[in-house]
């Protein structure tokens, strides 16, 4: 991070990796901000329809249902779908996933 910044792909796959650890240890307060920086950097690296947007999307919304955070969950599934579906269509395997994911948020 030191040496490339926090907008590094690199950085922002750590984040999200890390975050992931944190998340399934429980420490949800710890997790948060390292998903939202992964999701503000691949913004900033790919734009807002990609891959690693949606799944960054994907991963904060669960963190925020983990957590009893409500509020955005919906927002975030719906943002990560529409993003698979632009990129992909209707028939790619994350698309199961999220609306797994949607599904069990309702």
């Amino acid at each position: 991070k030191e040496r490339v910044g926090d907008t590094h792909h690199f950085v922002a796959i750590c984040s999200n990796n890390l975050a992931l650890l944190y998340q399934y240890q429980g420490k949800y307060a710890d997790a948060a901000p390292l998903y939202e920086r992964a999701l503000e950097a691949n913004k900033l690296l790919f734009g807002n329809n990609h891959p690693h947007v949606a799944t960054c999307l994907n991963n904060l919304a669960c963190l925020l249902q983990a957590s009893g955070k409500y509020s955005d969950v919906e927002r975030l599934l719906e943002s990560s779908l529409l993003a698979w579906k632009l990129l992909f269509g209707g028939s790619h395997p994350a698309l199961a996933t999220l609306l797994n994911n949607l599904a069990a948020y309702y």
